[in-house]
């Protein structure tokens, strides 16, 4: 089984070979079985001075939770984040919302909509 976690930072304190993401889409993929966060957008800065990254959007992918997973998205410092049309397969029967898989810190201009989550079985 191929996994892929998705993983955004600026390495602000440490060796700066990155820089800022403006303006990314992720769209159409599907996760199975990951670790977690699925999708992380952390930048390493310690005390929020602004947002790091800006203009993200995550539409139509597939997310399929392990047993007792507690977050498929986890942003940090965005301004301009778009979370629509998503599926969350979920293996925890008392998890069934949206906001049970994304998890937000200091983020602006954030829309979380017409994500679904449901009951699956793949992973037991």
């Amino acid at each position: 089984m191929i996994c892929f976690q998705f993983s955004i930072f600026e390495p602000l304190d440490t060796t700066y070979e990155s820089g800022p993401v403006h303006d990314l889409t992720i769209r159409q993929n599907t996760f199975l079985n990951c670790g977690e966060p699925i999708i992380s957008i952390d930048p390493e800065n310690r005390e929020y001075k602004g947002a790091v990254h800006k203009n993200i959007t995550i539409e139509e992918n597939y997310f399929y939770m392990r047993k007792n997973s507690s977050c498929a998205i986890r942003a940090k410092a965005v301004d301009g984040l778009m979370i629509r049309h998503n599926l969350i397969y979920s293996l925890d029967t008392e998890k069934n919302k949206e906001s049970d898989f994304i998890q937000m810190y200091n983020c602006n201009e954030v829309t979380i909509k017409e994500n679904r989550v449901q009951l699956h079985h793949l992973f037991k």
